[in-house]
């Protein structure tokens, strides 16, 4: 069964528009695409408001999903196991050192530093010195699990 958008009048499947439970057949009456428009276009109008309410929603959340938090942040430690291979005590001391440098990073420019794996741990990268890079920590955010080119 076929859809219109409201917005831009654009018709095709469900697929295509954001799900809603309260909507009687259970998707909105705009589509994906123009949906993430006005949430951006909203955000950049209300900084302050975002910066008030998201900090505190993050906190809630926390609290209320403390099990599911620790089993995907175990998930991802079991993973990096996996992922790390035989390392030679120079090679350990290189990553120590790559943590330790990034945290010395934050120190001297009041800016956060995170130890990114170039190719993802997720798209099979391994957990070696050779793999490792500091990053600002809004780019490797940025980045997520994308391997840099």
């Amino acid at each position: 069964m076929n859809k219109t958008c409201t917005i831009c009048e654009t018709s095709g499947d469900k697929s295509l528009f954001q799900k809603d439970k309260k909507a009687s057949d259970g998707y909105r009456n705009r589509c994906k695409k123009c949906a993430n428009s006005l949430n951006y276009k909203w955000k950049n109008k209300n900084p302050d408001y975002m910066l008030e309410y998201l900090p505190a929603y993050l906190k809630e959340y926390s609290k209320k999903n403390r099990p599911k938090l620790n089993a995907k942040e175990a998930l991802r430690r079991a993973r990096k196991l996996d992922q790390t291979p035989e390392l030679t005590e120079e090679e350990k001391k290189t990553i120590q050192n790559l943590y330790w440098l990034a945290k010395d990073l934050k120190a001297v420019t009041g800016e956060e530093y995170h130890v990114d794996h170039i190719h993802p741990l997720a798209k099979g990268g391994l957990h070696h010195p050779d793999n490792l890079q500091i990053l600002p920590s809004d780019l490797n955010i940025k980045k997520s699990d994308k391997v840099q080119s």
